[in-house]
């Protein structure tokens, strides 16, 4: 899971137009082609919507701006999930799909449900303490609006918790939320009634709901087979230097048995040992034009015990040894 929560870019797009920022170009600077994602033909790299609205931050002269993001929520921005949170039966249920579901959204995005007999607080996820304020405001407002197409816009929470310091603009803050704010607490939150959230809404229809549930877990199923083997990589690459890097080890990471993965990988129509040996002899092209690295600081950083091993394992895939690699021209 990577460090930077994705905001839907179709939300940032009308925040931007909103305050007068030039979006088309912004969006064309970090190569993203709107139709394509309104076509479902693209998934935003992350870092890429971070970039945008860290620019965002840059250009709007306003504090507390980003409460303003839930205003532009749309369901279609999250596809079937957002559709299916207008469908759900009750805010609970809402909620409770959302939290399952939340990887079609973003890997960085992760609610927890937290419930007794009073309350229902729904807590971001770790990964989001040390996220900037602005994202901050925008994540949980939105998520507020969405509750409020639901259930109404007399929704209002018991209260809202924020990580951070008490914000210069903290009366927007209250205009926004209409609720008890408590800042410098030990996560983001907000919460409801429990009577609230599981009160029964109009718009529950339980045909659309199966309608809807059925496309996430196909989209979700597909996610996960196209994430699988980068995922995997992933792994490997930050396990490498352990010298402790076996199939059963990273399957366990995965939260899978080792039978399982191989399964997986088979869909794919590669072996664990193919994909851990295209990493060490990519890896080793790249180390091995760095004159600062020793052979034997190179095998201990592709996992090898030995620097035997790992000349053999390069000589047998290139045909040259490590050393005579080294001093070919680049």
């Amino acid at each position: 899971m990577d460090n930077n929560t994705c905001l839907p870019p179709n939300l940032i797009y009308k925040l931007l137009l909103h305050f007068a920022v030039d979006a088309d170009k912004l969006f064309l600077q970090h190569n993203i082609d709107l139709q394509a994602l309104n076509a479902g033909e693209q998934r935003i790299d992350c870092q890429k919507i971070r970039a945008i609205w860290d620019e965002a931050e840059q250009l709007i002269d306003e504090p507390g701006f980003a409460l303003q993001a839930g205003e532009f929520w749309h369901p279609s921005f999250m596809n079937a999930l957002g559709y299916a949170w207008l469908a759900s039966s009750s805010l609970y249920t809402a909620l409770s799909r959302l939290q399952r579901f939340s990887k079609i959204i973003s890997h960085s995005f992760r609610i927890e449900l937290i419930e007794n007999e009073q309350e229902l607080v729904v807590r971001f996820g770790d990964e989001m303490f040390n996220q900037k304020r602005p994202i901050v405001e925008a994540l949980i407002s939105i998520l507020l609006a969405m509750c409020r197409a639901n259930y109404g816009h007399q929704l209002i929470p018991h209260r809202v918790m924020f990580a951070f310091e008490t914000p210069d603009c903290v009366e927007q803050y209250q205009q926004y939320f209409q609720s008890s704010l408590s800042f410098n607490q030990n996560c983001h939150a907000i919460v409801f009634s429990m009577d609230v959230v599981k009160q029964p809404l109009a718009g529950g229809n339980p045909n659309f709901i199966a309608f809807y549930e059925q496309e996430l877990v196909k989209y979700l199923s597909k996610m996960d087979n196209a994430n699988l083997v980068d995922h995997l990589k992933r792994l490997i690459v930050e396990q490498l230097p352990s010298g402790r890097v076996t199939l059963a080890g990273i399957a366990g990471d995965m939260a899978m048995s080792s039978r399982q993965l191989q399964r997986k990988l088979n869909h794919h129509q590669v072996n664990f040992k193919e994909i851990l040996d295209e990493i060490r002899l990519n890896l080793s092209y790249q180390y091995l034009k760095n004159p600062s690295l020793s052979l034997i600081e190179i095998a201990f950083l592709l996992g090898f015990s030995e620097v035997s091993s790992f000349s053999r394992a390069f000589k047998r895939a290139k045909g040259v040894s490590p050393s005579d690699y080294r001093q070919q021209p680049s």
